[in-house]
């Protein structure tokens, strides 16, 4: 909930504003780059579905795999939307439910590569194999310490999804679907511009967790709806100004949600298409 104006810090706090006001709405303004995501995304899968009507033969070069990655990479931003954007938590079953999939997903597909352990990896650095490990004890350990103080098993395990999370967003930035075979190099550039696009909404997000984590722990805040609060003057908050954020957060909202759920649908047609492809050859 929006915190009142005599809860807020005496003292501007420049951190946050950097984090919200440049990064968050300038740099990476999540109303733009929904709208560069959904252009792209929509102009290089109409380019590939049109050789796909043109020769069946064409399916041959769409791999079902790259489109269920692509998948859970938008499962993942929706996840990040709902919790540190819509603030929605869940009850305690779904959050027990929460936890328990998070932990499959993260034997699955952080420490199995293949049927083989990560710690197997030689393509990755054994720092970089401690900073995975550390992230994935990291919530077990809140999890035995919150169990040690008795605090609420709702707030437990909101807490330990809530650290849990940043592992599998590092993790989408490498299953986003950047791969159009269908298309010449004529196509590089859009190609670029969705990628970028894409990781830029991924930065967003992170931005948006890291925010929310920041105010909890620093001034005890939970679920602001507003972070400018934390860095201009209390007089700029008249009734025009609130509308006018009040209006921003709705459209920043529903334009993300919007782009994740339709690439998932657009996606699901692919593999739909493969599949009935695959079948009628039989």
């Amino acid at each position: 909930m929006e915190k009142p104006i005599s809860d807020l810090p005496p003292t501007k706090n420049r951190y946050i504003q950097v984090l919200d006001l440049y990064l968050s709405n300038i740099i990476h303004n999540p109303i733009f780059t929904s709208v560069a995501v959904l252009i792209s995304f929509c102009y290089l899968q109409c380019k590939q579905w049109d050789w796909l009507m043109i020769s069946s033969h064409s399916f041959e070069f769409i791999f079902v795999e790259d489109y269920e990655f692509d998948i859970l990479s938008n499962i993942i931003n929706l996840i990040f939307i709902f919790r540190f954007v819509y603030y929605i938590k869940l009850n305690l079953i779904g959050e027990i439910a929460l936890f328990l999939v998070q932990n499959f997903a993260c034997y699955k597909y952080v420490l199995m590569k293949d049927g083989i352990s990560f710690f197997k990896d030689t393509d990755m650095s054994m720092f970089l194999k401690s900073c995975i490990a550390l992230q994935v004890i990291f919530p077990w350990l809140i999890l035995l310490s919150c169990i040690v103080q008795r605090m609420p098993w709702n707030k437990t395990l909101v807490d330990c999804n809530t650290n849990y999370l940043p592992l599998f967003m590092s993790q989408s930035f490498m299953f986003v679907n950047t791969t159009f075979p269908l298309l010449d190099n004529s196509f590089k550039n859009y190609e670029l511009l969705y990628k970028l696009a894409c990781f830029s909404l991924k930065f967003y997000l992170v931005f948006q967790f890291v925010l929310y984590e920041f105010v909890l722990i620093n001034y005890e805040h939970e679920d602001v709806v507003d972070y400018s609060v934390y860095y201009r003057e209390v007089s700029c908050f008249n009734e025009k100004g609130r509308q006018g954020k009040s209006n921003f957060n709705l459209v920043k909202k529903y334009a993300m949600t919007v782009v994740c759920l339709f690439i998932i649908v657009i996606d699901l047609g692919f593999i739909g298409a493969v599949h009935k492809n695959v079948y009628n050859m039989l």
